[in-house]
């Protein structure tokens, strides 16, 4: 049975069901049960609280968000491991360090981490290294000023309260506030112009999330790629506000 629409499938569903069909009824539905609590995730005088990466979850799979956020679902495995890592690799660049003194410091930390085996933790290693470098060659090359790294900020709109940390928080040359994140997954964002990460981090500006360090115009956002799939730092780039 090939129905294109919505609307056509439900009628489909509803004409079996009192046809008698058998298994149409979705009451009869394997695993199909009512929800155990139909309240609200959050009530009337309280503060929803999300962050800018819980929002472009959000927009990407409803469903991931409900079970990561409301019931503590996470994934866990070694490619958010590896992230982890080489974000705080990143402040030791940011603040001049050598690949070279980078290195020792991960060789200091990384029989420390878990990986799932000593196979796994080589291979990973292999990958860190490379974005390392890619990372370096990019920094190297990136014409704004370094401000601050791994800031917080909060700030409240409509009532929604928003909280994160950016990885990187530049100055271009007009003095205006860049958002840098990086990414060191294997894709890169498709609709630069609708990314909701990087809309969130530019209303963050224009809320006065920086203002203490005066930055209070918003110049753009990027994200920086350094996935295994590229030889060297992609940096896309949003230049204008997309919220």
């Amino acid at each position: 049975l090939h129905v294109r629409s919505r609307r056509q499938r439900q009628m489909c569903i509803r004409d079996s069901a009192e046809e008698g069909v058998r298994g149409a009824d979705p009451s009869e539905w394997y695993a199909l049960v009512p929800f155990s609590d139909d309240r609200p995730l959050a009530g009337e005088e309280e503060t929803i609280r999300v962050s800018p990466s819980q929002v472009e979850s959000f927009t990407n799979c409803q469903l991931r968000w409900l079970l990561e956020r409301a019931a503590g679902a996470s994934s866990g495995d070694s490619a958010s491991a590896l992230g982890t890592v080489v974000h705080a690799v990143a402040v030791l660049v940011a603040e001049g360090s050598s690949a070279d003194e980078v290195g020792r410091r991960m060789d200091e930390i990384w029989a420390d981490l878990d990986f799932g085996g000593p196979w796994q933790a080589d291979k990973q290693r292999e990958r860190a290294d490379t974005m390392v470098r890619k990372l370096l060659d990019w920094e190297t090359d990136n014409p704004r000023e370094l401000v601050v790294t791994e800031q917080g900020f909060r700030v409240e709109v409509g009532g929604v309260e928003i909280t994160g940390r950016v990885d990187r928080l530049e100055r271009d040359a007009d003095g205006r506030a860049v958002v840098v994140d990086l990414k060191t997954g294997a894709s890169k964002a498709d609709d630069l112009g609708r990314h909701p990460q990087l809309g969130v981090y530019q209303m963050a500006v224009l809320q006065g999330a920086f203002e203490r360090l005066g930055l209070t115009e918003p110049g753009g956002a990027s994200l920086v790629q350094l996935g295994e799939k590229i030889k060297k730092a992609r940096e896309q780039a949003l230049s204008l506000i997309h919220i």
